[in-house]
């Protein structure tokens, strides 16, 4: 069983575990499949709509994709999500994602 399979398995047992959606997204995405990757990052989000890093690999998919405009959306979405959050996690996603906007932004 390979790594993907292996996250989708435990997944069917344990749907809300973040760390385990995140790294399934990533892995999708290291494989080429950008749209089951954005699939997996829409679902975390819907789970827990505060992951910063879940909210920056979105738009990062979606740029691979060449939808710059869905991909500032996102972000900008996510920087939403994390207003008001104070944490040091929070605060580093925020100014990652304002990082990556700015990317696009400029284009």
């Amino acid at each position: 069983m390979d790594r993907t399979d292996s996250l989708r398995t435990y997944l069917a047992e344990k749907p809300d575990d973040r760390f385990a959606r995140y790294a399934l997204a990533l892995e999708l995405k290291r494989e080429g499949d950008l749209h089951a990757a954005e699939a997996e990052l829409r679902q975390l989000l819907s789970l827990h709509p505060t992951s910063g890093p879940g909210w920056l690999q979105l738009g990062n998919v979606l740029v691979e994709q060449r939808r710059e405009a869905d991909a500032a959306s996102a972000w900008r979405d996510g920087i939403k999500a994390l207003d008001g959050l104070k944490t040091a996690d929070a605060t580093k996603s925020r100014a990652e994602i304002t990082a990556a906007l700015a990317t696009v932004d400029e284009t």
